[in-house]
């Protein structure tokens, strides 16, 4: 079994010989009408579209079969971006505008932004942290949410969110 480019060998039941891209067992004698199973656990290194083809032969090469697999590799890519209003006066709103988008080719899940409020600056409601559960994003797609706060006194705010999806992190700040 030669695995693709873009395919890392992790492990397999029985253990196989490695050599670069390259997998092999040696099974030993099956009984007729027998069967022999491999298990083998891969990793993609990036996205696209694999064909993988496992060859098996016997009897010094007299007996031969192939067989072949496609699989599609897809990963979500969240993009924050925010924006603010660039300048108010003390008793005047402070509207953020977050975006969240989805730039890969499959569903990003459970995302979340987190979006502390630096020191001084509350929502309109008094808090100071949010958590804006966001839920699914489709590839592709976009959400975007509002946020209205207020300063205590005057000066220059800088305010950092945070979007996450499992393991994947975007931030953005205005």
């Amino acid at each position: 079994d030669t695995l693709p480019a873009g395919i890392e060998y992790v492990s397999s039941n029985p253990k196989a010989t490695v050599k670069g891209q390259t997998l092999s067992w040696a099974l030993g004698d099956i009984a007729p009408k027998g069967k022999a199973s491999i298990s083998i656990t891969v990793k993609a290194t990036r996205t696209g579209s694999f064909e993988n083809c496992a060859d098996v032969s016997a009897e010094d090469g007299r007996l031969k079969d192939r067989d072949c697999a496609t699989t599609v590799v897809t990963a979500p890519a969240l993009a924050l971006s925010m924006t603010a209003t660039p300048e108010a006066l003390s008793c005047d709103e402070i509207v953020y505008q977050l975006t969240v988008t989805n730039r890969g080719d499959a569903p990003a899940k459970n995302v979340v932004i987190n979006d502390t409020l630096p020191q001084g600056v509350t929502t309109t409601d008094g808090k100071r942290a949010l958590d804006i559960q966001v839920g699914t994003l489709n590839a592709g797609q976009s959400k975007s949410y509002t946020v209205k706060a207020k300063a205590a006194k005057s000066g220059r705010y800088t305010n950092k969110a945070v979007a996450t999806s499992g393991n994947l992190k975007d931030d953005a700040s205005a």
